[in-house]
Order: structure tokens, then sequence, then C-alpha cells
């Protein structure tokens, strides 16, 4: 490890890690776009639903997990409805 940081500061001048050096993308800006719009024009929809919409609009599979990671970076968070008692006769 120590070795490497050496010969790529030997090499640069710089220990940094380089740009572009993670896994790429497997959906688009367009598809992020998509994505968003849909959630935010039906916001009950659950990841599978925003999947099986994509795959109908882009033609693209990609996992739910991969769904809900793109809307957390658009900072949609998915949400429980509240839990309510139900009134019982007396109650109302």
């Amino acid at each position: 490890m120590v070795w490497r940081l050496w010969r790529r500061y030997q090499i640069t001048g710089n220990v940094s890690r380089r740009h572009g050096q993670g896994r790429h993308r497997c959906t688009t800006a367009l598809d992020d776009r998509f994505l968003r719009i849909q959630a935010l024009r039906k916001r009950t929809n659950a990841a599978c639903a925003l999947q099986n919409k994509l795959l109908q609009a882009r033609g693209r599979q990609i996992s739910d997990q991969t769904i809900r990671n793109r809307l957390r970076e658009s900072d949609l968070r998915s949400r429980r409805p509240a839990k309510v008692m139900r009134l019982t006769i007396i109650d109302k």
C-alpha cells in the first residue's frame, strides 16, 4: 500500500486518487431524470413499480436498489404511511 502511494507520488507528484476510477453508472442522466419525475408524480410508487415503468419507457432493466439509490441522490426519501388505530363505534 505504501509502495503504491510512493510510486504514484513519484509519477504524478500527488497521492490523491484519480477521477473516473470507479464503477461505471448503469443509468444515464435521462434515466435519472425520468425516475425523479415519475417518483414525484405519484409519491406512493414503490421502487418495483418505477422499475417496470423504466423498462417500458426506456427499455432498460435495472435493480430496484439502484432506483432507490438514484432517488436518494435526488433527495427523495422513501416513507411509510403512519399507522393509526381504527376508531370503534364507541370512539365515534
